[in-house]
């Protein structure tokens, strides 16, 4: 059964961990570029990804919010140059969301060092243990 102790450790572990990132990526080359856009835009970027196209619905379920509320966003991302609108091709009424080159670049490189930030967090876990985080992890996403 889950107590206080354990919500506390929960939010304890997410706030250092958010700050841990966000102490590392402020002393990262890209902190210019980060600092140019919000939480919100970083997040949307992060959607769309390399992947390929994205619908706007695809994009709001992946933030939980309504189909209506990433378009700002999204126009901001436009304006910025990070993402590109355009309509599907065998469905032309579907608007689709892609990364521009830029995107695609601010994209690899915030990955990658991430990638590194997370490493350092995680340096410590032995590779049985990250697997059971991974594994942890994966089961929380689909519960949530």
């Amino acid at each position: 059964m889950i107590n206080e102790d354990d919500i506390r450790l929960i939010e304890d572990v997410a706030i250092k961990i958010s700050k841990k990132l966000d102490k590392v990526e402020k002393n990262k080359e890209l902190f210019e570029e980060l600092s140019d856009l919000t939480k919100k835009e970083k997040q949307t970027i992060f959607i769309i990804s390399n992947k390929g196209n994205k619908t706007m619905g695809e994009i709001a379920e992946k933030l939980g919010v309504t189909v209506s509320t990433p378009t700002t966003t999204v126009n901001r991302l436009i304006k910025k140059g990070y993402v590109c609108r355009h309509t599907g091709k065998k469905d032309r009424r579907k608007v689709l969301v892609s990364l521009t080159e830029k995107g695609a670049r601010f994209y690899n490189a915030l990955l990658n060092m991430r990638i590194n930030n997370l490493q350092i967090i995680f340096e410590n876990l032995s590779d049985i243990e990250l697997d059971m985080f991974r594994q942890l992890m994966r089961k929380l996403d689909k519960t949530l």
